[in-house]
C-alpha cells in the first residue's frame, strides 16, 4: 500500500509520482474549497540524453477510480473534481509561460477537466465514490520530452482532516512516438 500524504500543487517527494498507479491522499487542512487543484499523480516524460532518445508521449485516454479510506465520511460529503494538466516544464501546477512561444523557457500546464465524484455522508471505509471517470481523447494529449503530465484533483467540498483519506487508482492509455 502506498504511503498516505497530503497533496499539493507541486509533487511531494516520490509520493504522487508515476504515469498512473495507486495513491492515498488526505484532504487539505485549512479550507478545502480554497485549496485549488492539487497533483494526484505526476510524470515527467524523459528528455533526450546520450542514452535516451526523446519521444513524444501520446495520451489517448485516462481512467480514475476512488474509494473512501481513513474514516467514515461524517458531517459533510466529500466531493472531488478531477482534471488533467500536461505540457508544463516544472512539476508545479503554478508554472507559467515565459518568453515567446517559439523561445519559451518554461511552459504552463494546459488543463482539461475530467469530471467529479462524491462520497456521501456515511460512506464507510472501503466504499467506492459514486462513479469512476473514464475518458478517451479523440484528439490525444501530446507530452513532449522533458514535459510533465499530471492528474489533478480538487477537494471541492469536504472535511479538512487528516483522517479523511481518498485511495485512488489512475491509469493512462497511450504510447510513445
Amino acid at each position: 500500500m502506498p504511503a498516505t500524504a497530503a497533496i499539493a500543487n507541486a509533487t511531494v517527494g516520490a509520493t504522487f509520482v508515476g504515469l498512473g498507479g495507486q495513491f492515498v491522499a488526505t484532504a487539505q487542512a485549512g479550507g478545502v474549497a480554497l485549496a485549488g487543484d492539487m497533483i494526484a499523480c505526476s510524470f515527467q516524460n524523459p528528455a533526450a540524453t546520450v542514452n535516451i532518445t526523446g519521444r513524444n508521449l501520446i495520451i489517448t485516454g485516462l481512467s480514475i477510480h476512488a474509494m473512501n479510506t481513513g474514516a467514515v465520511v461524517a458531517v459533510t460529503a466529500t466531493s472531488l473534481l478531477w482534471g488533467v494538466a500536461w505540457g508544463h516544464t516544472a512539476a508545479s501546477l503554478a508554472t507559467v509561460d515565459t518568453g515567446s512561444f517559439v523561445g519559451a523557457t518554461t511552459h504552463a500546464p494546459r488543463r482539461l477537466m475530467l469530471g467529479g465524484m462524491i462520497a456521501q455522508v456515511g460512506a464507510i471505509i472501503g466504499q467506492p465514490y459514486d462513479r469512476d471517470i473514464t475518458r478517451g481523447f479523440t484528439t490525444p494529449l501530446v507530452v513532449r520530452p522533458g514535459e510533465f503530465i499530471a492528474t489533478t484533483v480538487r477537494f471541492r467540498v469536504g472535511t479538512a482532516t487528516a483522517s479523511q483519506e481518498v485511495s485512488y487508482l489512475v491509469a493512462f492509455d497511450g504510447y510513445w512516438e
